[in-house]
This record gives C-alpha cells, sequence and structure tokens, in this order.
C-alpha cells in the first residue's frame, strides 16, 4: 500500500512566529478554519490570510526549481527518485506537497527558503513548522 500525504506550506508572518511557536495547535486550528470556509466567507478568509500570512515569492522558487531540472508541468514540479515520488504545486498563497514520504526531502529546501514555514496535512491532523523540525540537521 502506497501511502500518500498532502502537505500545505504557509509562510507566516514573522510577527506572528513568537506567537504561534509556543502554540502551534491555535494556528493550525486557524488555518484548518481557512482552509474549510466556504465560499460566502471568501473575504473573511482573504482578510485573515492577509494578516497572518505571507505570499511565496513564485518567481524564486520557479528560478530554484528550474535551476534543478526538476521536471515541470503547468504550475507543478515532480521530483522523483527510487525511495520518493513528489509533486509541489508552487502558488502565491500556499505550496502544495503532494508525497509518498512523511518527511519528503523537499522540506529541508523550503525550510531554508524561510525560516517561517509552517507546514500542515489537514487530512492527517499533521502540523509543525519545518524551522523546529530541521534546525538540528
Amino acid at each position: 500500500m502506497i501511502y500518500i500525504r498532502t502537505y500545505y506550506l504557509f509562510k507566516i508572518k514573522n510577527e506572528f512566529y513568537d506567537i504561534y511557536n509556543r502554540n502551534p495547535y491555535s494556528l493550525y486550528k486557524t488555518l484548518e478554519n481557512l482552509y474549510l470556509f466556504k465560499n460566502k466567507d471568501f473575504n473573511l478568509g482573504i482578510s485573515l490570510f492577509t494578516q497572518l500570512c505571507e505570499f511565496h515569492n513564485v518567481d524564486l522558487l520557479e528560478y530554484y526549481f528550474s535551476t534543478k531540472k526538476y521536471p515541470k508541468d503547468k504550475n507543478k514540479y515532480i521530483l522523483k527518485n527510487r525511495y520518493e515520488t513528489t509533486t509541489v504545486y508552487i502558488r502565491p498563497s500556499v505550496i502544495k506537497i503532494v508525497t509518498n514520504k512523511n518527511s519528503p526531502n523537499i522540506f529541508k529546501i523550503f525550510n531554508y527558503y524561510s525560516p517561517y514555514i509552517f507546514a500542515v496535512d489537514f487530512n492527517s491532523k499533521d502540523y509543525f513548522w519545518l524551522k523546529n523540525t530541521y534546525s538540528k540537521i
């Protein structure tokens, strides 16, 4: 059986990092509520998102992936080797990662990209700061 994980990487504004670093569950619940917002609450969701999160630098990320020669198909990059298959969707608001690993190698790259990346797998109710996970490596 192949286990698939779907992570969403949010770039949290640095002024909120200290607050939510001590209480990541609260940040997870806030992002989960944004994820589950209905269309009628769209404006409220956008307002909350822009207060809490920064947009990803899509040009920088696409440049990085192109220099590494990862295959691109529209807005996604496919990273594949013998042990891991990971697809990365780059959007300004969120990076979506679909992978067969609990901790895909691409997390290390995003940890270098920003120290304020919060990873969430809404299906598994799993969440963590990349900085706290990879600072020991």
